[in-house]
């Protein structure tokens, strides 16, 4: 089996050739994707309907007699698109059950030819035309000035627009296209009420920004170059299609008040305004400005890469795992731990335990500073000895401890003890109970804060 990954082309055939140590024996098939092919005539059960007019396999050694032939030694697939996040295709053998005696299958050689002109139905955006997408401003095969026409299941269509400085496109009704390209150097932005319906939207050899502010649902994947931008514009919450997807080199930038709930992007993150949900876990490539707030529903990691001015939300399964870099302004963990893998030196502001969550230290001697504020709810727990007996890390929260209901922090206590400690004039405080228990041995907890209204303080 042969995988290709990020194959450039948005429409491609396979041709595959097949070869053979012996004369005239018989080929199995050809599996491309999941499809299977073949020649015309095939000495086999898997009622496969081949292409050409010979026997497929009917092969040579080398005799001039056995050129190539399509449906005899080589065998040409339907029009193809990349699948999945890789932009994948696998070609093999068809191993399966066949009545054949010895059938051979031997890959030669594969060729990827992407599709352009052969391909039927495309539309050419006039340069520069803004206004209404279906108006006539479109070359269909060569003839100018077209009204757009919907793709349907049988007859595709193929959007080609070239851009230059700013462009706009109101979709006023929904839209349907089998693919859209954009390319040039410039901007599009796509308005108006419609839906865009495709299953690709091309934007590798875009040099600009595309924004996507379209208030119906747009259900493609969306594919950018390292000089693209894709900016998706929400003045009001959304939740995107899960075949909404955002892949690439280039960056996604979220504009406009609203929450936009989507697939998570393989490309790096700028929240600019209003809210991001992402429905999986996220790429630690995230910035994000005052006044935002980025909610993951699963795993993330702060990196260097990680710059978050608002507010982080982890809902969901998984860590999220910080150390000594990045900066996150104001976190919420909501489902999951807080999981410190390296001493902090106060890259997290303000942290907010939700119910049932833990605040993990990975290792043994990892110290955990926050900057901000730490308020601890019913049910969550802070760990600090990794398991360790002998040895800890201490916790210093410079805004002060709030806990509601039942908290507990763990410490190792044979060698040191741990130190729990706030800034000066702030204190540990809350209506419930902070328990501190200890791994073997003395109890030797520090607290070096003081505690404030009805909190109780326990060692257990």
């Amino acid at each position: 089996m042969v995988t290709f990954k990020n194959i450039p082309f948005s429409k491609f055939r396979v041709i595959v050739y097949t070869s053979t140590d012996a004369t005239d024996r018989p080929f199995k098939p050809v599996t491309i994707n999941a499809t299977d092919y073949c020649g015309p005539i095939f000495d086999g059960t898997g009622g496969i309907t081949g292409k050409g007019s010979d026997k497929w396999g009917k092969s040579s050694t080398g005799t001039t007699g056995f050129a190539l032939k399509e449906g005899v030694n080589y065998v040409v697939s339907d029009v193809l698109e990349p699948q999945g996040n890789e932009k994948s295709l696998t070609v093999k053998c068809n191993q399966g059950s066949f009545t054949t005696a010895q059938a051979r299958g031997c890959i030669a050689a594969i060729q990827i030819v992407e599709v352009t002109a052969e391909v039927k139905g495309i539309y050419t955006r006039e340069a520069g035309s803004s206004g209404d997408w279906s108006a006539a401003k479109w070359t269909k095969d060569g003839t100018a000035s077209t009204v757009w026409t919907n793709a349907t299941g049988t007859v595709p269509t193929y959007a080609q627009i070239d851009v230059a400085n700013a462009q706009s496109l109101a979709l006023t009704t929904d839209v349907s296209a089998t693919s859209v390209a954009v390319f040039g150097t410039g901007d599009l932005a796509l308005t108006g009420s419609g839906a865009l319906q495709t299953s690709f939207f091309d934007a590798t050899k875009l040099n600009g920004t595309l924004t996507l502010g379209t208030t119906g649902l747009l259900t493609t994947v969306v594919d950018t170059g390292a000089d693209a931008t894709v900016a998706l514009e929400t003045t009001a919450d959304r939740t995107y299609s899960s075949a909404f997807l955002l892949r690439g080199a280039g960056k996604f930038k979220k504009i406009g008040a609203g929450t936009a709930t989507i697939a998570t992007p393989s490309c790096p993150i700028l929240l600019d305004a209003g809210g991001l949900t992402l429905t999986g876990a996220a790429s630690s490539k995230v910035t994000s400005l005052v006044g935002t707030t980025l909610t993951v529903n699963g795993a993330m990691t702060v990196t260097a890469e990680t710059q978050i001015a608002g507010k982080l939300i982890k809902n969901g399964s998984g860590d999220l795992s910080v150390s000594n870099v990045g900066n996150v302004a104001d976190v919420t963990v909501a489902g999951g731990r807080l999981n410190f893998t390296a001493t902090s030196d106060g890259k997290l502001g303000n942290v907010t335990m939700e119910t049932g969550t833990t605040l993990n230290a990975s290792s043994a001697g990892i110290n955990v500073t926050i900057p901000g504020t730490l308020t601890l709810k019913n049910s969550t727990t802070v760990i600090l000895d990794a398991g360790d007996q002998w040895n800890n890390g201490d916790l210093t929260v410079t805004g002060g401890i709030a806990i509601s209901g039942e908290a507990t922090i763990k410490g190792s206590f044979y060698g040191n003890g741990t130190v729990v400690s706030v800034g000066s004039g702030k204190t540990i405080s809350g209506t419930g109970t902070l328990t501190l228990t200890k791994n073997g041995g003395e109890n030797r907890w520090e607290v070096a804060a003081p505690i404030a209204g009805d909190l109780k303080v326990v060692k257990a």
